[in-house]
């Protein structure tokens, strides 16, 4: 399991539990931190969580999209870089599936992923009632104006790396990595994974101060005890993003370009939790 578990229901507390790690393992900076909008999901990059279909193994459909985006990215990005990893980390960023996994060196940006991705279950507020009576009166109630209520089925979590003194050899460049991204990576052997910081090719990555995780192999779930979880109770999950709003940490922050903009418009002026709800 994970190093330690953490349970909060407030933004403060959050920071408590940040900054309880941090001092836990005499850390200052050089954390590493994720956020899933589901506590139960294991950390897993996109690649080993793909569906298995009749259209081949998972590698071998893997290196096909993977040649074909290496081909043709010269046409829909400037990014100088002629390394295959920089290659990967960009097809990850615009959603392809690959070995990577996402972390961020901020963990207000960890925790807005966590929560900007939560679905909202929408419900009728009269038929509900009991519901609102579980919230405190400290929580934002996603209510909107057709009297539905938006209600959260699951705890969200921020996973958290603290550097390590005995794994100061975990951070790797591209060029100390194996040609072919599909190869296991020999360097992550000993703890499981190993970190990879790529060039800063892309604004959104440099604001979300973006770094990946690579596994051994390309298809290997993370050693999840490495690493301590906080969970963000579901009831307290509207209240804190609403609070990472107001201070402005938001997507125009965290995208750092006008979609990030018109993304907060959007949920600021034009439904707010309503626009999140699910099926």
């Amino acid at each position: 399991m994970y190093k330690k578990t953490i349970i909060v229901k407030s933004l403060s507390e959050y920071i408590d539990a940040i900054v309880e790690i941090n001092k836990e393992t005499n850390t200052v900076h050089g954390t590493a931190y994720r956020g899933q909008a589901n506590a139960n999901w294991p950390i897993i990059s996109s690649l080993a969580r793909s569906p298995s279909t009749r259209s081949g193994e998972l590698i071998d459909r893997a290196s096909k999209a993977f040649r074909k985006v290496n081909a043709e990215r010269h046409a829909y990005n400037s990014m100088t870089s002629q390394t295959n990893w920089d290659t990967l980390a960009l097809a990850q960023h615009y959603g392809m599936p690959t070995r990577l996994v996402d972390w961020s060196l901020s963990p207000l940006v960890a925790l807005y992923f966590a929560l900007d991705s939560v679905k909202y279950k929408k419900r009728s507020l009269i038929e509900n009632q009991h519901l609102v009576d579980e919230f405190s009166d400290a929580d934002t109630i996603p209510v909107d104006t057709d009297f539905n209520i938006g209600i959260v089925e699951h705890d969200a979590a921020v996973f958290v790396i603290p550097p390590d003194e005995q794994r100061n050899d975990i951070w790797i460049e591209a060029d100390s990595l194996p040609e072919n991204v599909f190869d296991e990576v020999e360097q992550a052997r000993e703890n499981g994974f190993c970190f990879f910081t790529p060039n800063y090719f892309n604004d959104r990555l440099r604001a979300q101060s973006g770094i990946f995780t690579i596994g051994t192999k390309a298809d290997i779930i993370f050693p999840q005890e490495v690493a301590y979880k906080i969970i963000i109770n579901k009831r307290s999950i509207a209240t804190i993003f609403s609070q990472l709003i107001l201070m402005n940490v938001g997507s125009k922050l965290i995208y750092g370009d006008l979609e990030g903009l018109c993304k907060d418009l959007t949920f600021t002026n034009f439904g707010g939790y309503s626009t999140r709800y699910s099926d």
